[in-house]
């Protein structure tokens, strides 16, 4: 592990920031650096400095001299910290001879190094964006369109994603209306409503919820623990303020589910297995054990009742946020012959690709259940796994108790021989 990767490991831990010196402590008793050196703490601070300087994909900020945090804890920035430069200790020697303090110069030297340092630069640029991980077309357009003011074409919404640097430079227009669809479908499949709605001309926006709101409606219930009582309230019965509330709470439980997916990506090989099993014993599985370790989780087995039968699971467990392929599942088919399953599952907080979606619903082939990623955390909200609830008391406006009033007060006042007033004298 790199001191950049380290630091933020530690950082992400203590949950505060943390001086440099404390940051190599820390990754030193903890096994974190691949390799030390003389000067570890000169490194690291060199690492963060220039990793706080940056522009683009930035995750550390300098609070104090020599102290750092991250950029997701809306910390500001102190800009004197970023002036400060670390000289490197120099052991003292006998002087340098005027022919190695001032080299001749050659030509020949000069094209050698210029070439070899154009072709460092190309190397650590690909390894750069080989590195860096991007968030799903999906992810992307949805966040995008949730700022905007209504639908966007699909042209403008692949410009607006590759200005917030959200994708590759080379996206275009139809890979993005591509992944927009294929998400309304798989989310079709799936027996859920779909998140965008295409128009004729490619024009991109949310969809919306049907009338009467049942799925907004339920969505709150479910996030806020309180179940719906006398069938779902209609849109237009709302009082002011409700759908702004309805709002909030849809994005917060779509914050929360990110997080349970980013906290079981963060666990290590056994604390994965270990929440996984918990899982999957809650959602009906039985006598589960484990057949193999591997370098990326385990492969486990297990039983469900099905009806009258009990069907027997292999169960591949992948923990991390990599993406999971068709090779998986593929090489999990293969497995299902030593554990004499039936069906298999795949475990992983990340998400599944669209070749492996396609592999695991082959005709031909035993299916194969992908518990990956938004569907992961879906599963643990369901089950109370890794969250937790809390009732509150939401009040809203009854319109219909005053205009039953003014009726009431209409009727008496006709009852009694009088003539009702107009409304603009009611107002008045």
């Amino acid at each position: 592990m790199t001191f950049y990767e380290a630091a933020l490991r530690v950082l992400e831990r203590e949950g505060k920031p943390l001086h440099v010196n404390n940051i190599i402590e820390v990754a030193i008793r903890e096994n974190l650096l691949s390799h030390v050196g003389k000067s570890p703490e000169e490194v690291m601070q060199s690492r963060l400095l220039a990793m706080a300087r940056r522009h683009a994909d930035r995750k550390i900020v300098a609070t104090a001299p020599q102290t750092y945090g991250l950029v997701d804890w809306g910390i500001p920035e102190d800009p004197a910290a970023l002036e400060v430069a670390v000289e490197p200790k120099r052991e003292e020697g006998p002087p340098l001879r005027p022919v190695e303090r001032h080299p001749i110069a050659s030509p020949e030297k000069a094209r050698i190094a210029g070439r070899g340092e154009r072709g460092r630069k190309r190397r650590e640029e690909e390894e750069g964006r080989k590195r860096r991980k991007l968030p799903p077309l999906p992810e992307v357009a949805f966040e995008i369109l949730s700022a905007a003011s209504g639908p966007m074409s699909a042209v403008d919404l692949a410009a607006a994603a590759r200005d917030r640097e959200l994708v590759t430079e080379d996206l275009g227009a139809e890979a993005l209306l591509h992944a927009c669809k294929e998400e309304n479908r798989r989310r079709g499949e799936a027996g859920r409503r779909p998140a965008f709605s295409i128009g004729p001309n490619n024009e991109i926006g949310l969809e919306k919820a049907g009338e009467g709101g049942v799925e907004l409606e339920a969505a709150v219930a479910y996030a806020m623990g309180m179940p719906l009582v006398g069938g779902p309230k209609r849109e237009e019965a709302r009082g002011p303020g409700a759908s702004r509330i309805v709002s909030q709470a849809l994005e917060h439980r779509r914050q929360i589910l990110r997080l349970v997916r980013r906290r079981l990506g963060e666990l290590d090989a056994f604390g994965f297995e270990k929440a996984a099993a918990f899982l999957l014993e809650q959602s009906g599985f039985r006598e589960l054990r484990s057949i193999k370790r591997l370098k990326d989780g385990s492969l486990m087995s297990a039983k469900k009742r099905e009806g009258l039968a009990d069907l027997r699971y292999a169960i591949r467990l992948h923990r991390g946020h990599e993406e999971i392929s068709k090779a998986d599942v593929e090489e999990l088919r293969r497995d299902m012959g030593q554990a004499g399953a039936q069906l298999a599952v795949i475990v992983a907080p990340g998400d599944a690709h669209r070749d492996a979606r396609q592999e695991a619903q082959n005709a031909g082939q035993a299916p194969v259940i992908l518990l990956c990623g938004e569907a992961l955390a879906d599963r643990c909200a369901e089950k109370k796994i890794g969250t937790s609830t809390m009732t509150v008391e939401v009040l809203d406006l009854d319109e219909e108790f005053f205009k039953r009033c003014r009726e009431r007060g209409r009727e008496e006042e006709r009852r009694r021989g009088g003539e009702p007033r107009p409304e603009h004298a009611e107002r008045e």
